[in-house]
């Protein structure tokens, strides 16, 4: 589907009058149904990583109308199929509606998706195993609910849930800190702390096979991969936006976590044989980290690693933008504020200057009070506590 290819634009043409008469059938979903909402989806996700985020805007705004015209979020529709597989199909469709508006709306979209965090009652994605879904209804046990997932950690023995509920999870805390921020614009320190909070308390309570991206069997978890890529970007945020205008006087932590967070997220790469192969809703993620650690002077001893940790950064895009042309986009952003970043560093280092390093961030946005020594620019470098969002879960 990501290809330019004739199948995809036929593809796209089947889609369309079947939506259509698909509306006319409300509250009666079929199969059909539902992979046509799950067609539109995985266009939007395309047309996410290919940068066009308005026609991206677009698709995943049809996806979520369909959605609501056939009772998708209608829990006794759920629970009444008698085939647990299109049941299970279902479920990761609409929990991916919801993760997919989060990441439009982190994209700074201007657009108001009608679609918030399912009720507490409404089904999370079942075990990763899909041969468990092939046995029969009798034995088919009661279904993890959202607000099963909220009471887990108060448990003695708490379940472990599919990567997909981790990372439908982490997306809930980064939809809450975002409304914490709306909220407490008065009171940042605050906000800076119930947000770190919430990302903290997410990565403590994982289960330790869920801790590394990686499978028992020593294979790549692509969505358990991805959740620790948004995680860190989270964390990045937080430790950049809010304790940056917080000022609170921890600055030196502040900025060892941020690049821990960035290379912590970085080196994630390492572990994917396939880089084509993951997401794209990572892309903008890894980018955040890279930019964030590149807006944080590192200490000396640290800085060789930090250069290598932004090569292995480009390096992925490079590869993604094989295919994704929002990785080509991140890209070039990054290498810009890069030859920026490490030339002031050098007119610095130079003049033994006292003056305070100006932000790479700061003069690609084009501030006119931005006032630095002449550079010689060189070419040589080539996301538990109680939510806060609309569930009132806690997260």
């Amino acid at each position: 589907m990501y290809q330019k290819s004739s199948p995809g634009r036929a593809l796209k043409s089947l889609v369309f009058p079947q939506t259509r008469r698909a509306r006319q059938n409300r509250n009666n979903p079929n199969h059909c149904h539902i992979y046509q909402v799950a067609t539109l989806l995985l266009l939007a996700i395309v047309f996410y990583g290919k940068g066009e985020l308005a026609d991206a805007g677009d698709y995943l705004e049809k996806a979520i109308t369909l959605s609501a015209d056939v009772g998708m979020n209608r829990v006794d529709l759920i629970t009444e199929l008698r085939d647990r597989e299109f049941a299970e199909l279902w479920k990761r469709t609409y929990w991916y509606l919801y993760i997919m508006t989060e990441a439009l709306r982190d994209a700074d979209i201007d657009r108001d998706f009608h679609l918030e965090c399912p009720e507490p009652d409404f089904p999370l994605p079942g075990s990763d195993d899909w041969s468990g879904y092939h046995r029969s209804v009798a034995h088919h046990t009661s279904q993890m609910t959202l607000s099963r997932f909220d009471m887990a950690d108060f448990e003695d023995h708490a379940p472990v849930f599919s990567s997909l509920a981790y990372l439908i999870a982490i997306v809930r805390a980064g939809r809450s800190i975002k409304r914490l921020v709306e909220h407490s614009r008065d009171r940042l320190d605050r906000a800076a702390i119930r947000a770190d909070a919430l990302l903290m308390t997410w990565k403590l309570h994982l289960p330790l096979q869920k801790q590394k991206g990686v499978t028992k069997s020593g294979e790549i978890d692509d969505i358990m991969l991805q959740s620790l890529v948004l995680f860190h970007s989270l964390r990045m945020l937080v430790h950049t936006t809010l304790i940056g205008c917080s000022r609170d006087g921890n600055e030196p932590i502040h900025t060892q976590t941020r690049l821990g967070s960035a290379e912590a997220a970085i080196t994630l790469l390492t572990l994917h044989p396939h880089l084509l192969q993951t997401s794209p809703l990572n892309i903008k993620p890894l980018s955040r980290c890279a930019m964030a650690g590149l807006n944080t002077t590192p200490p000396v001893e640290t800085d060789f690693r930090a250069r290598d940790n932004l090569r292995l950064v480009l390096g992925a895009l490079k590869q993604a933008s094989a295919v994704w042309k929002t990785a080509e986009l991140e890209s070039r952003t990054l290498k810009a504020m890069a030859r920026t970043a490490y030339s002031i560093q050098g007119v610095h280092a130079q003049t033994n200057s006292t003056v305070c390093p100006t932000s790479p961030i700061d003069i690609l946005s084009g501030d006119d009070n931005v006032q630095f020594a002449e550079a010689n620019y060189s070419e040589q470098y080539g996301d538990v506590g109680v939510s806060v969002d609309g569930c009132g879960n806690s997260m």
